[in-house]
């Protein structure tokens, strides 16, 4: 589950200039170290280098294994997780409920976390959509706060199928990919014409946001199907 904000991801992609600087800065120290330790090494017998290149082949050799049994093991329950649930989009951390949330001094909404599905999971769940939209003015007026997805949200919840805390989270999250989409971030709209189906918004190959149809979402606090 993630905590959005309204500017969250604009807020973390303007970050990512002075964090590469930083994470520059720190290459190249660890550069000069690098050739600090080189010069050094020179200076050591034949043996006590062979005994050095040794020890560090063992020890990196363990360290690759275990790293490749972790990501092994990440992987394979990840995929796990997602073959149990290909017929709706689950989001299965359930540590915070989706919601609104204004505690006085910020505000925000905690909202599911959909992205280890892609285009091809959305056409599993969904079947073809029925258009696909790209261009940016297009998807801005679908996400805008007078636009047609608003709209659903709203429609879920007059039909008792959302609280207001979770019309209102979801809403943020409509309008955080909105604001990527006028930044010009790669965002893709799988439209459907059937009133029973969400529609499914992606960023960058992964689901970002899906229409609130609970029939078709698994999250936290989600209110049980009638």
């Amino acid at each position: 589950m993630k905590k959005w904000l309204a500017v969250g991801l604009v807020i973390m992609i303007l970050g990512g200039c002075s964090k590469s600087e930083k994470v520059a800065d720190s290459d190249l120290r660890s550069n000069s170290r690098q050739e600090e330790t080189a010069n050094l090494a020179k200076e050591k017998t034949s043996k006590r280098r062979k005994k050095t290149k040794l020890s560090t082949e063992s020890s990196t050799s363990a360290t690759l294994d275990e790293k490749s049994e972790k990501t092994t093991e990440s992987t394979e329950e990840k995929k796990a997780q997602i073959e149990k649930s290909m017929t709706v989009f689950c989001d299965p951390d359930e540590s915070q409920e989706v919601g609104y949330f204004n505690d006085g001094q910020s505000f925000g909404a905690i909202v599911p976390d959909f992205k280890a599905y892609n285009k091809e999971d959305a056409f599993v769940i969904l079947g073809e959509p029925s258009i696909i939209v790209t261009e940016k003015s297009e998807l801005v007026a679908r996400l805008d706060l007078e636009g047609s997805e608003m709209e659903r949200i709203k429609e879920e919840f007059q039909k008792e199928k959302l609280t207001e805390s979770q019309a209102k989270a979801f809403m943020f999250q409509a309008t955080d990919i909105k604001l990527v989409t006028e930044m010009g971030l790669e965002v893709e709209g799988l439209i459907y014409d059937d009133p029973q189906k969400p529609n499914v918004y992606l960023l960058d190959g992964e689901v970002a946001y899906v229409t609130p149809v609970i029939e078709y979402l698994e999250f936290h606090g989600r209110l049980p199907l009638k």
